[in-house]
C-alpha cells in the first residue's frame, strides 16, 4: 500500500493518532521510500501512546523490552503494559506478569544485588539471541551485568560469559576464554557449565579428550536437574562414553530431559526407545562403549 508520507507526518504533527501510528510504522518496517529507523518508530509510537492509544502503548512496552529503538528497560515496559491493559489491550495482561518478574530482577540488579546481576544478564542475553542482528545493544548490556556478577563469584555469571565468548556474543569468538569460564563456573557446580565442559571433554574439541571427565560433569550437571545434562548423560549411557552402557538407564535420562526441553527430536527417541524395550528383554544390559564411538 503506497502512503503520502509527508501528509502523514504532517497529520502526525497536528496530533492525528492513527497518522502517528502509520508513520511509526512506515520507518519500524523501512516502506514507501522511508528509511527503516528504530528511533524514530519509537518516536511516533510513543506520541500515540502519550495519547493513550493502548496498541501504541502494548508496542512502546514491547520496544522497550527488547531496547529497540530505545533503551532498554523493563519498568517502563512494565509501565506501557499496564496502562495498555488499563486501556483494554486484550493481548497486555498475560505479558505484565513477566514483566513484573524482570522489572524486580533488573531494580535488584541496579541496587548491586550479584545474583540478580547474573539472572538478568541471562536474561538480557536470551534477549539478544532472539533479536537476531538486532541483539548486540543487549548483548552489552548482558556482559556488563554479567562482569558486576563475576565480581562477586556468582557461579551462573561464569555461564553467561562463556557463552558469550563461545558463541561471539557481544565479544569476538574465543574458545579458550569460554573454556576458562565453564572451568571456573563449573567449580562453583554451575550446572550449565558443568555440561558444556563436560561436552568439550567427550569430544576432545580444544581439551584433550577424557570421557571419563567429561561424563562426571555431564552427570553432575545433570543430576541438578539440568535440562541439557539430562538429555547428554542420555548420550552418555546410550552409547557408552566414560561409563558402562545401558539402554534402560539411557531411557530414564532421556525422559527426564524430554520433561523439561521442548526438543521434538528427543520425544520421538524416547518413543521409539519405548518401543524397543518392550520388544527387547536384554533392554537392559550393561555394555561397554567403543573408544572411538562418536
Amino acid at each position: 500500500m503506497d502512503f503520502d508520507v509527508e501528509k502523514l507526518t504532517e497529520q502526525a504533527e497536528n496530533g492525528d493518532v492513527e497518522a502517528m501510528k502509520k508513520v511509526a510504522a512506515l520507518y519500524y518496517r523501512g516502506e514507501s521510500g522511508v528509511p527503516q529507523d528504530y528511533e524514530k518508530a519509537f518516536f511516533w509510537f510513543q506520541r500515540a501512546a502519550e495519547k493513550e492509544d493502548a496498541g501504541a502503548q502494548c508496542v512502546v512496552a514491547m520496544l522497550y523490552q527488547i531496547g529497540r529503538g530505545t533503551e532498554n528497560d523493563f519498568e517502563k515496559a512494565l509501565y506501557w503494559m499496564e496502562k495498555a491493559d488499563e486501556n483494554g489491550e486484550e493481548d497486555a495482561r498475560e505479558k505484565i506478569e513477566g514483566l513484573k518478574e524482570l522489572s524486580e530482577l533488573q531494580k535488584q540488579a541496579n541496587q548491586g544485588d550479584g545474583t540478580a546481576c547474573a539472572a538478568l544478564a541471562e536474561k538480557l542475553m536470551a534477549f539478544g539471541v532472539e533479536q537476531g542482528q538486532n541483539g548486540q545493544k543487549l548483548f552489552q548490556k548482558s556482559l556488563a551485568y554479567a562482569r558486576k556478577a563475576e565480581e562477586e563469584n556468582v557461579p551462573q555469571a561464569f555461564w553467561v560469559l562463556a557463552l558469550a565468548y563461545e558463541k561471539g556474543r557481544g565479544v569476538p569468538v574465543d574458545t579458550d576464554k569460554a573454556i576458562d569460564y565453564y572451568e571456573k563456573g563449573a567449580k562453583l557446580e554451575d550446572a550449565g557449565c558443568q555440561d558444556s565442559l563436560g561436552c568439550y571433554y567427550l569430544r576432545g574439541d580444544h581439551l584433550e579428550k577424557d570421557k571419563q571427565k567429561g561424563f562426571e560433569l555431564i552427570r553432575s550437571a545433570a543430576e541438578q536437574g539440568y535440562g541439557l545434562g539430562m538429555k547428554h548423560l542420555g548420550n552418555c549411557y546410550q552409547f557408552g562414553w566414560g561409563c558402562m552402557g545401558n539402554m534402560k538407564t539411557s531411557l530414564e535420562w532421556y525422559r527426564k530431559a524430554s520433561e523439561v526441553l521442548d526438543d521434538p527430536e528427543l520425544q520421538m527417541r524416547v518413543m521409539i526407545f519405548e518401543t524397543m524395550a518392550d520388544a527387547d528383554p536384554d533392554w537392559d544390559q550393561d555394555f561397554e562403549g567403543e573408544e572411538d564411538d562418536e
